[in-house]
């Protein structure tokens, strides 16, 4: 379950009963009452789409580790089985391994660039200060998650 998500499953539901509700004889190839309600039923339904693509899209900015941001496509993953919204979580996917693979390189630089002299906390010997700062980086790493 994903809060936020109850108008649209309603709308939905609301949707299918409506079209359900007009009990076209499938079998009676002159009416097209039909496939005008079906095609109605096919925007509605696109429509419904994309308030969904765009839900996604607001809680997927909110988001700040990725952690959470694997989390929320996951529980998305679970319950949407349409092609074109799980293309867009495959998408979503590819945003948070890249993300989480520019931070690395980041803190990557970061230790290229000071491993030879990293900064160290006043009071503290060499050793002890480049201890501390690598497990800072290794918790900024690990603090991604």
């Amino acid at each position: 379950h994903i809060d936020g998500l109850e108008n649209i499953i309603s709308a939905f539901n609301k949707l299918i009963c409506d079209f359900k509700r007009k009990g076209h004889d499938l079998l009676d190839d002159d009416d097209t009452a039909f496939e005008r309600d079906f095609v109605e039923f096919t925007m509605n339904n696109s429509a419904l789409e994309n308030q969904v693509q765009s839900f996604i899209e607001s809680r997927f900015n909110k988001v700040t580790k990725i952690e959470e941001a694997l989390a929320l496509l996951e529980k998305f993953r679970v319950i949407l089985h349409r092609e074109s919204l799980q293309n867009d979580l495959d998408n979503k996917y590819m945003q948070v391994f890249r993300s989480y693979g520019k931070q690395l390189e980041h803190i990557q630089q970061i230790f290229i660039k000071k491993r030879e002299n990293p900064p160290l906390s006043r009071n503290m010997t060499k050793v002890a200060g480049c201890i501390q700062w690598s497990r800072q980086l290794l918790n900024r790493i690990t603090g991604l998650a």
